[in-house]
């Protein structure tokens, strides 16, 4: 190991050999030292290069950022604006709607108003051009003879037979509310006949089981008071234009058992 002389220390001066040996290891310490702050200075400033990019990069980020939620802002402004005209157009959608439903409200009782006075004229013409064409049931009857019987003669005929305990009062009333009676004959037997019609623009069940019912009230009446050859039969008939029918198949909704159908042409006038 190689001890280094301190001439402040060391009475005895240095040699020259010693002094070039001390000044090349002063030499050698000195270029380490240059050398360590050359590295220490390139990698402080690599450090502040690295450090520069990445606040560029920062601030870059931030700026797009910034500009992302100006964007944003500007597109929640125009939906907050859409959404007000929108809620604008809906709120006069609304009022349009009730203004409208208010009115088809209107229209709808004054069609449903219409429609029960035409359905009543209607009702009313059927009946009229029943009671002008007797001989279409006489044919349909197969009737030798036969004519109008009068409503009051079967309001009559229905309120003895209440009076009477017969038939019941609500039977009675029904029996007298009729459209059209006829009286006639039956050809093959002249047994007396009572047709009990229900005339109606388009012959629909309730017409064919109210026929059925009135008549059904009159044949009770007359077994009541003897025989079909003294008192006579009740027969109930339908009278129209058509018979109701499905709207999908074309078929007739109901069957005709024991009720008579009369067509009565030309009732397709009533409709003008």
């Amino acid at each position: 190991m190689t001890t280094t002389r301190d001439p402040a220390n060391d009475p005895e001066p240095m040699s020259l050999a010693e002094i070039r040996a001390l000044l090349e290891q002063t030499a050698k310490a000195s270029a380490e030292n240059i050398r360590a702050i050359a590295e220490m200075r390139a990698e402080q400033k690599e450090r502040a290069a690295q450090h520069d990019l990445e606040m560029a990069e920062i601030r870059a980020a931030q700026g797009r950022t910034e500009k992302v939620v100006v964007e944003n802002a500007a597109a929640i402004a125009e939906l907050r604006a859409s959404q007000a005209r929108i809620d604008r157009r809906f709120e006069r959608l609304m009022e349009s709607y009730q203004e409208t439903r208010t009115a088809v409200t209107g229209f709808r009782g004054s069609l449903d108003y219409t429609s029960g006075d035409v359905s009543t004229l209607k009702g009313w013409g059927m009946e009229f051009l029943c009671e002008r064409r007797p001989g279409a049931f006489a044919k349909a009857l197969n009737l030798s003879r036969i004519e109008l019987l009068p409503p009051a003669l079967m309001f009559d005929i229905a309120m003895d037979a209440a009076r009477r305990r017969v038939v019941s009062g609500s039977l009675a009333n029904d029996l007298h509310s009729g459209d059209v009676y006829f009286y006639g004959r039956r050809a093959e037997d002249d047994i007396p006949v009572y047709l009990i019609v229900q005339a109606s623009f388009e012959v629909s069940r309730a017409d064919v089981d109210r026929a059925s019912a009135q008549a059904e009230t009159l044949e009770t009446i007359l077994r009541h008071d003897g025989p079909p050859e003294e008192t006579g039969i009740a027969l109930p008939v339908v009278a129209g234009t058509r018979l109701r029918t499905d709207p999908d198949t074309g078929a007739v909704m109901f069957s005709l058992w024991d009720v008579t159908y009369v067509q009565i042409e030309n009732g397709n006038n009533l409709t003008a």
